[in-house]
């Protein structure tokens, strides 16, 4: 594998290299979204498959109430499902993520 001098870190400890492909951050211009649920639960799964395969990412959330609740209250609102989970990953490791997760 041919890696640019930017792609890697050089890590040196008491006179001992090792060289490393460099990760790099996950923003809003490099980004893309893997998955969107509404289950706390599934999320977790996702997370965690991503986490076990070395796959970084970002969760946002949405809260769907928006502070209304105190005006309105929440009957007959499923608190379960009162939150949006969108999971974002890095572009480049947006295919591996897709066929990790379905």
């Amino acid at each position: 594998m041919n890696l640019s001098y930017n792609e890697l870190m050089i890590n040196c400890v008491y006179s001992i290299c090792v060289v490393e492909r460099r990760q790099s951050m996950i923003t809003i211009f490099n980004r893309k979204e893997v998955f969107t649920t509404m289950d706390m639960n599934r999320q977790a799964d996702i997370r965690n498959i991503l986490a076990a395969n070395g796959i970084k990412y970002i969760v946002k959330v949405s809260n769907l109430q928006r502070g209304s609740r105190a005006r309105t209250g929440s009957f007959g609102i499923k608190q379960n499902y009162a939150y949006i989970y969108k999971i974002y990953v890095h572009k480049k490791d947006h295919e591996n993520a897709l066929h990790l997760i379905r």
